[in-house]
């Protein structure tokens, strides 16, 4: 390493595409968590030489590996989550799709529950896994009006509310991104489970109207 080396200044996005590639077991809620005391091989002087390149062109190539990357590694909807998701409101459509493809999602989720039928429902109420029967849920709508959505962990869904809350914040950053660019419907609000007191239910997001 040379001390010009050290010098080199690069303006990190922290998008996480990185550590998300080499899977590393640092990367907490799409954040390093020893960002400050990082290995060598994870700053962006590491690998720098004097003799092959200018500073301004090891620069650039960092910025396009970068952006390479980070496309790369943006998290994408399967079949099953797709399926679901297409039962529901546009507005839920954008939301999910747009936060799920943010480089700065912080894990991968799945879409498990989007319109409900009457037998579904009435199950899951039976089930003591909704208060609601049919037709009183959000999710008994065409479109839905709500949808459940789960972290997608190590090859399978969590049910560990921790896993929910990185996630949550996300999606509600997005939504109101979303809204500040006009890209909504404008005709409701967004509601998490997560947030009720007598019935949590980590999972569930739903419109209601303004």
């Amino acid at each position: 390493m040379t001390e010009r080396a050290w010098e080199l200044q690069y303006d990190c996005w922290k998008c996480g595409a990185c550590c998300k590639a080499v899977r590393c077991p640092l990367l907490v809620n799409n954040r390093c968590s020893i960002y400050p005391d990082r290995p060598d091989i994870c700053r962006v002087g590491y690998s720098f030489d004097p003799d092959r390149m200018t500073v301004g062109e090891y620069l650039e190539a960092t910025f396009n590996a970068c952006k390479t990357l980070e496309a790369a590694m943006t998290y994408r909807f399967g079949q099953f989550s797709l399926n679901n998701l297409q039962t529901c409101h546009p507005d839920l459509i954008l939301l999910m799709t747009t936060a799920l493809e943010a480089p700065e999602c912080p894990v991968d989720f799945t879409v498990t529950e989007g319109h409900r039928s009457r037998a579904r429902q009435n199950q899951l109420q039976e089930e003591g896994r909704s208060q609601l029967s049919w037709p009183n849920s959000r999710h008994n709508t065409l479109p839905s009006m709500a949808a459940d959505v789960s972290p997608w962990i190590d090859g399978s869904i969590s049910w560990e509310p921790d896993d929910y809350k990185p996630l949550a914040a996300h999606i509600k950053a997005t939504w109101n991104r979303l809204e500040l660019e006009g890209k909504l419907s404008g005709l409701h609000n967004l509601k998490w489970g997560g947030d009720w007191r007598n019935f949590v239910d980590m999972p569930h997001w739903q419109l209601d109207l303004k």
